[in-house]
């Protein structure tokens, strides 16, 4: 079977930094199992000082340096360069499967979407922010320049695993690992096991406790994946683990309760507090805005989950206007909010405890807490979730 022939294209200038931590090469590697790269193209002013460097180790990775002349200070004329180049080589070099588009910041979302339309497969490379949120879309797959950061790392597994849980749900079947990967990518380009820190797809799977790898019958190499009844309990009825974090997180998402770092959660809850009533959609729009210019890799899916939270913590006030014929929320200042989320998470691990027989325990919860709680207080709060009494005020305080 013939190789499928690449093309890569680079846009030096808006991802310098990559380019400097080695990120051209680390591309190359990624995308070696794709293909033959028969195209090598990057793009910027090299005679800047910022960027003359990268001449070096672009060539010896056989990049074609374009220089990009800047007419007007300020300006960068590579993205047009670029898009006229990509075009070119498409309706030139109509064997050429795959464009990978390193393009920093700028939107090539139109690019990407005319490059699908001719049947081409597109990977996008560039840094998280809200522009790549909506540029991966319109990619095959999508890969970030920027590592996920320790406090996200555990809001980007808790995503994964939310979707490998409904893939495989939705299958009749074991799948292959290699089909149950694609279906992944076919609902967000921008996974990769690899930026959450596991050295393979399989290992990845393996730390999920609601899915079951086995291999395929009459097979050596062929691994099935396979989703279980949480908590460990398989189809054949094996006892229940032990309670722990892990057992707790998965819990909460059958639950449909999505855990959010702290920092952005309270990051978000301060800008709510200058907003005026928006429907929810438009509210994460706004926030989107507000909360990237301090965390620039935020998400909307990030914000939605922060505003989810909020809501079903019953911290918004809701009025309706007849005008727009829309549901308007509003924040309800509190300065126990941290408080009555921890009750709130706790009140429907609760319930899914009991639904599953799982046991409530204050040491494995306490990390997934957002407030401190000293000796006793934790213990506490259990007994009146327990028993359905309200928790004082003091504890939420």
């Amino acid at each position: 079977m013939a190789k499928s022939k690449v093309a890569i294209f680079i846009d030096v200038e808006n991802l310098t930094h990559w380019v400097k931590e080695d990120g051209a090469e680390r591309l190359m590697a990624d995308i070696s199992s794709i293909g033959q790269v028969i195209v090598r193209r990057a793009y910027g002013v090299w005679s800047k000082p910022g960027i003359v460097n990268f001449q070096a180790p672009l060539n010896r990775l056989g990049f074609e340096l374009v220089h990009s002349y800047h007419p007007v200070s300020g300006k960068n004329s590579a993205d047009i360069q670029l898009t006229v180049d990509v075009m070119e080589h498409a309706l030139r070099l109509q064997d050429v499967d795959w464009f990978v588009l390193a393009t920093g910041d700028s939107d090539f979302s139109p690019l990407f979407r005319r490059l699908r339309e001719m049947g081409k497969e597109v990977i996008g490379v560039g840094p998280r922010s809200p522009l790549s949120e909506s540029v991966k879309s319109s990619c095959s797959r999508y890969i970030h320049t920027d590592l996920i950061r320790d406090n996200t790392r555990e809001l980007e597994f808790d995503d994964a695993v939310e979707l490998v849980e409904s893939i495989l749900k939705a299958s009749s079947e074991p799948l292959s690992l290699t089909a149950l990967k694609q279906g992944i990518l076919n609902v967000d380009s921008a996974f990769s096991e690899k930026a959450m820190g596991f050295g393979s797809f399989s290992s990845f799977l393996k730390e999920i406790d609601t899915v079951e790898l086995t291999l395929a019958e009459g097979s050596s190499t062929l691994w099935l994946a396979e989703w279980v009844l949480p908590t460990g309990k398989t189809r054949g009825g094996q006892d229940l683990e032990p309670a722990s974090r892990e057992c707790y997180q998965t819990l909460l998402r059958k639950k449909k309760w999505v855990m959010v770092p702290r920092e952005l959660l309270e990051l978000t809850y301060r800008k709510l507090g200058k907003m005026p009533p928006l429907d929810k959609q438009e509210m994460v729009e706004w926030l989107l805005m507000g909360v990237a210019r301090a965390k620039p890799d935020v998400t909307a899916a990030d914000i939605r989950k922060v505003v989810n939270t909020l809501y079903k913590t019953q911290l918004f006030s809701i009025t309706n206007d007849a005008k727009t014929q829309s549901r308007l929320l509003s924040l309800k200042q509190d300065p126990g909010y941290l408080g009555k989320i921890d009750r709130a998470l706790i009140q429907r691990l609760h319930t899914a405890c009991e639904e599953e027989g799982v046991a409530l325990e204050a040491d494995a919860l306490r990390g997934l807490l957002y407030r401190s709680y000293k000796a006793g207080e934790l213990e506490e709060l259990l007994r009146q979730v327990k028993k359905s009494l309200p928790a004082s005020e003091a504890l939420m305080a």
